[in-house]
C-alpha cells in the first residue's frame, strides 16, 4: 500500500510535465533554485520565516527524482533558456519537490516497514505510523553525534593553550616529536590558512556588488579581488582534510586518467568559488533589495573559462583539471542514476551537454567530496576497488598517531595470525604499551554509510557486526596457550622476553558506524570494543596520558556501546495521494545540555 501510494504521487507529478525540453530545464532550473535558496536560508531566517523542518527534509528528497525527470541536454551551444523567478515560479517548484518527496519517503517507509523498524495501524482515512522500537534512532544519531562531539573537543583542545590533559601541545609540523620525558600532542597548526583570511571580509566585498539586469529579473552581478578569492580558498582548506577522510578520496588513488590529488584538488577551488558566491549573495541581501537573491544563487557559465580559470589559479595543466572536471560533473546523460537513488545528491557542477555548466551552491549541505566518490562509482562500479584500496593503511596511520612516543611500539601493516603455517586471521593494526605491558590489537573496517536507504545500511550493519564477532572469536581462540615469546614473534614485536603480556585489548573501528544494534545486529563478543572513528580518536584524547590507556579506552567504548540519545518525537502529517499519513515520531528533536531546542 505504502509503494503504491508513492509511485501514484510520482505519476501524477511526471504526468503533469511538459514535454519540451526547454520548458522542462526551466523547471529544472527553479527547482535547483528553490534547494540553493532554502539549503543556504534555512538556518539563517528567524524561526517564524523558517521551513519545518519535515518540509525541508522532503524538499530535499524530492531533488533526485525532479533532476532525474527535468535535466535533458541542451542543443544550443553556450547558452541556456532563462525566465525570471517569481513567487509563483517558486511556489509551483516547491510544490513539485514537496510532492516528489513524498514519493520517497512512501517508498523509504515501505523499506522500514518490512525491516520491521516501523509498525502503521490503519485508520478511517490514511495510517498512522510509528516506530517499533527506539534503539534505530539511537543508535543511528549516536554514532553521527560523535563527529559533532569529536570537533568540540578539538575546539576545547585548540583553546586550552600550551597543554592539555597532562599534554605539552607542540605542532609536529614545526619539531620532531619531543625526546625529552613527559606526554606530548600534537596539534598541527591551521595558521597558515588563516593568515589569507581577511576578518573585514564583508567590508571588502560590498563594493564590488551590482545589480545585473539579466532582462528576465535583477540578479547579483559582482567584480573580482585577489584577497576575496584566497580568504575563501582558506576557508575550503580548513575544511578538506576532514571532507577528504570522510568521503576516503585518497590523493594517490587514480580514476582514469586523473587522481584523488588532482580532484581534490579542483574541487576546493569550486567550493571556494560556491562560498565567495554564497557570501556575495548574504552581503547583497542586506544592502541590495532590488537583487533577487533566490534567483541569484543559482548561476552557470562556459565550463572551458571555469576549467581556464581554475588552471590558472592553481597551477594545474589545462587538460589535468578538464579531466578532473569531467569526474567532479554530473552531466545530463546520467541523470538516470538518480532516479532510484533516495538520498539527496546534489553535485558540485552540473554540465548541460552544451558547453555550459551550472553551478549548485546547495552541493555544500554535507561533504562535497563525497559526490565525487558516488558518481566515480556510479559510472564504474569496479572503482570501488580504488576507493578501498588505501583506506585501511590510511585509517591504520590516523590510529597509530594517536600512539606517538617511546611509549609505545605500532606494528606497520598487518600481521597474518598463524595456526600450524594455516592463516587464522589477521591483525589490521598492533600497538604494543611498553609501560603497562598492555597490547591493543585492531580489527578496522572502512564501509560506506553515506546513504538513506534503509536495506543498504542494514545489510552494511549486518556484515559489520558479523565480521567484528568472527575476528574478535579468531584471535581469542588464536591467543589461547600462546606464550609472552610467541606472541611476540608472531606480532612483529620488538620485545622477546617470555613473559605473559600484562593484557589483551580487542578493538573494532568502523570509518562512521558502530553501533550496529540499531539495524537488529548487535556485536556480541565480550572482549570487543567496537567504536566509530571519531569515538574511538574523542575517547582517546579524554583519556589522556593514563596509566593503564587500553583498559580505560576499552572500557570507556564497551560502556559507550549501548549509549542512549536524548530526543523527543516531533509528529508529522502528510497527505500523499489523498490519504493522511501520520508520523509519530520518524522525526525527532535532539535535545542538547546547552539547548532544550530542537536539533
Amino acid at each position: 500500500m505504502f509503494r503504491s501510494l508513492g509511485q501514484e504521487e510520482l505519476t501524477a507529478v511526471v504526468e503533469s510535465l511538459p514535454t519540451d525540453p526547454n520548458l522542462r530545464f526551466v523547471i529544472f532550473m527553479e527547482a535547483l533554485r528553490v534547494v540553493d535558496y532554502w539549503t543556504v536560508f534555512q538556518g539563517l531566517l528567524p524561526a517564524e520565516k523558517r521551513m519545518a523542518e519535515s518540509d525541508f527534509q522532503l524538499l530535499q528528497w524530492g531533488w533526485n527524482r525532479a533532476a532525474a525527470h527535468l535535466l535533458t541536454p541542451l542543443q544550443v551551444p553556450g547558452a541556456i533558456p532563462i525566465r525570471e523567478s517569481t513567487m509563483e515560479t517558486r511556489s509551483y517548484a516547491m510544490t513539485l519537490l514537496h510532492q516528489l518527496g513524498r514519493s520517497v519517503l512512501m517508498h523509504r517507509s515501505a523499506d522500514m516497514l518490512e525491516c520491521g523498524f516501523l509498525v502503521a495501524e490503519q485508520t478511517d482515512n490514511g495510517f498512522v505510523v510509528r516506530k517499533a522500537n527506539d534503539d534505530i534512532s539511537a543508535s543511528t544519531f549516536a554514532d553521527l553525534l560523535e563527529f559533532s562531539r569529536l570537533e568540540e573537543l578539538e575546539r576545547t583542545i585548540g583553546a586550552s593553550g600550551s597543554s592539555y590533559k597532562d599534554w605539552q601541545i607542540f605542532d609536529p609540523d614545526d619539531s620532531d616529536l619531543p625526546s625529552r620525558v613527559g606526554n606530548f600532542l600534537g596539534r598541527r597548526n591551521k595558521e597558515p590558512f588563516k593568515k589569507l583570511k581577511r576578518f573585514d571580509i564583508d567590508s571588502l566585498m560590498l563594493p564590488l556588488i551590482r545589480p545585473w539586469e539579466s532582462g528576465h529579473g535583477t540578479m547579483m552581478g559582482y567584480g573580482a579581488e585577489p584577497e576575496v578569492d584566497y580568504h575563501f580558498l582558506a576557508e575550503a582548506l580548513e575544511n578538506v582534510s576532514d571532507w577528504r577522510s570522510d568521503a576516503g578520496l585518497h590523493p594517490n588513488t587514480t580514476f582514469g586518467q586523473s587522481t584523488g590529488a588532482d580532484i581534490t584538488l579542483v574541487a576546493v577551488v569550486l567550493i571556494g568559488l560556491h562560498l565567495k558566491h554564497i557570501r556575495f549573495a548574504l552581503v547583497a541581501s542586506k544592502h541590495h533589495p532590488k537583487i533577487s537573491i533566490p534567483q541569484s544563487l543559482t548561476i552557470w557559465g562556459p565550463e572551458a573559462d571555469l576549467a581556464r580559470g581554475v588552471s590558472e589559479f592553481t597551477g594545474l595543466d589545462l587538460v589535468n583539471v578538464q579531466t578532473a572536471l569531467d569526474v567532479i560533473t554530473l552531466r545530463p546523460h546520467e541523470v538516470s542514476f538518480l532516479q532510484s537513488h533516495s538520498t539527496p545528491f546534489m553535485p558540485l557542477l552540473f554540465g548541460l551537454g552544451n558547453g555550459v555548466i551550472v553551478r549548485p551552491v546547495s552541493s555544500l549541505a554535507r561533504n562535497p567530496l563525497l559526490s565525487i566518490t558516488t558518481l566515480v562509482q556510479w559510472r564504474d562500479p569496479a572503482a570501488v576497488n580504488a576507493l578501498l584500496k588505501p583506506r585501511e593503511e590510511w585509517l591504520r596511520s590516523e590510529i597509530y598517531a594517536l600512539f606517538q612516543g617511546r611509549r609505545y611500539e605500532c606494528i606497520s601493516g598487518s600481521v597474518k595470525l598463524r595456526e600450524k603455517k594455516k592463516v587464522v586471521t589477521d591483525v589490521d593494526a598492533t600497538i604494543f604499551d611498553r609501560v603497562t605491558g598492555e597490547l591493543a590489537l585492531f580489527q578496522i573496517k572502512w564501509q560506506d554509510y553515506h546513504t538513506n536507504d534503509v536495506r543498504q545500511l542494514r545489510s552494511r550493519a549486518r556484515t559489520l557486526a558479523g565480521e567484528m564477532d568472527d575476528w574478535a572469536e579468531s584471535v581469542t581462540e588464536w591467543l589461547l596457550g600462546k606464550d609472552g615469546m610467541t606472541l611476540a614473534k608472531n606480532l612483529r614485536l620488538s620485545t622477546r622476553k617470555n613473559r605473559p603480556f600484562s593484557a589483551i585489548y580487542l578493538f573494532g573501528i568502523s570509518r562512521s558506524t558502530a553501533r550496529t544494534h540499531g539495524y537488529g545486529y548487535p556485536t556480541k563478543h565480550p572482549s570487543l570494543a567496537l567504536a566509530n572513528w571519531p569515538q574511538f580518536h574523542r575517547v582517546r584524547s579524554e583519556v589522556g596520558p593514563a596509566e593503564r590507556v587500553f583498559h580505560d579506552m576499552h572500557l570507556v567504548l564497551q560502556t559507550e556501546t549501548h549509549e542512549t540519545v536524548d530526543a523527543r518525537p516531533m509528529p508529522v502529517d502528510v497527505t500523499v495521494a489523498g490519504r493522511l499519513i501520520r508520523f509519530e515520531d520518524l522525526w525527532v528533536a535532539l535535545n542538547t545540555e546547552d539547548d532544550e531546542g530542537a536539533k
